[in-house]
């Protein structure tokens, strides 16, 4: 077999600001083998990537809900059964395809919002003393800009349910991406002629 890796990225708003808690992951087309060659897997083109859709999705379901289920019961919680009904009966999405405007433009959108919260400034078109309005994309619509007003106390408790408690991490990397493995990351990008990531230059007192 071959040893990935994925770099996970927490969102939890749509574009419209309500809460819309999903993550974005980054997985290479290939993986590393025993003896630290790179393989690039064919077909990685293709519309389903890596793995089947629909099984990832069932797999991402019983995942989440066993681990929610046992937290819940260290906790001392427990889930109803129309919650359990509920929740299965849901249509649970994992949406995994090669990045359609190449790897710049998927890299660009994750980091534009990896350190930033729910909106820019440049989304706002107007603030009173009672209300805000800000624009959004309709991706029922397919995407169509529209304008969002509503009450400040509104607006101010939408914003605050996507600051993240003290020390949340919200960007992971996982398997050959993961900070422990920085020589096997190395490795594959020489193998790949890729240039190493430039040190940050500490600034001077």
């Amino acid at each position: 077999g071959l040893r990935t890796g994925m770099s996970a990225i927490l969102h939890t708003w749509g574009s419209n600001l309500f809460y819309h808690p999903h993550i974005h992951c980054i997985v290479p087309g290939g993986g590393m083998d025993k003896l630290g060659v790179w393989h690039h897997l064919n077909g990685c083109e293709k519309s389903d990537f890596l793995f089947p859709v629909h099984g990832m999705s069932d797999k991402f379901y019983g995942r989440f809900m066993n681990l929610l289920t046992r937290r819940l019961k260290e906790e001392n919680y427990i889930i109803a059964d129309y919650i359990r009904y509920q929740c299965k009966n849901k249509h649970w999405v994992v949406y995994s395809r090669p990045p359609a405007k190449g790897v710049n433009q998927v890299l660009e959108y994750i980091a534009r919002y990896a350190y930033r919260v729910a909106i820019t400034n440049s989304r706002i078109l107007d603030v009173t003393d009672n209300s805000i309005s800000y624009d959004y994309k309709d991706y029922r619509k397919g995407g169509k800009h529209k304008v969002m007003e509503m009450g400040i106390d509104k607006f101010l408790g939408l914003l605050s349910l996507h600051v993240l408690p003290d020390r949340f991490v919200r960007i992971r990397h996982y398997g050959i991406l993961s900070p422990c493995n920085r020589d096997a990351l190395r490795n594959i990008q020489k193998q790949l002629d890729v240039p190493p990531v430039p040190k940050e230059r500490t600034k001077k007192s």
